[in-house]
């Protein structure tokens, strides 16, 4: 099973393994181009005392998304990326995704609680650009 799984895949559930090992939530994120190299990634740090240089750690804002989001580098262009993350993105990482203009957003588990996917489709903002959302279960592509 695991090989059937894309790099970014992989490099997402691997983020989430590491972030639950380390005492935050299991949340790992990966930004990847048209061709599925990952260029940044990122996990879920709430928890942790420390951290990369430039990641957010030990706040409510240590998001995964957040961090892979900010751990990329300028000269591409965010349009022809995707970001991948193991939960459906919370309020915070939707309105990152957004703001980033990533041109993709993919998420491999539904979030009964934060969950905010059908943002991309209700908020005007959200809805008027980036990113193209796919994620598990009905009404989703």
């Amino acid at each position: 099973m695991w090989d059937k799984l894309s790099e970014p895949w992989q490099g997402c559930v691997e983020l989430a393994w590491e972030a639950y090992r380390a005492g935050s939530l299991p949340i790992g994120a990966v930004v990847a181009d048209a061709e599925g190299r990952v260029l940044a990634v990122g996990r879920n740090r709430i928890q942790e005392r420390s951290g990369p240089p430039g990641a957010v750690f030990g706040r409510k804002l240590a998001h995964a998304e957040l961090n892979a989001l900010l751990s990329l580098k300028s000269e591409e262009d965010p349009r022809a990326l995707v970001l991948f993350t193991t939960t459906e993105p919370c309020p915070l990482c939707a309105g990152a995704a957004r703001m980033a203009d990533v041109g993709g957003l993919r998420y491999a588990s539904r979030e009964p609680w934060a969950g905010s996917a059908a943002m991309f489709e209700t908020a005007p903002y959200l809805r008027r650009g980036n990113p193209v959302v796919v994620g598990p279960g009905p009404g989703r592509r």
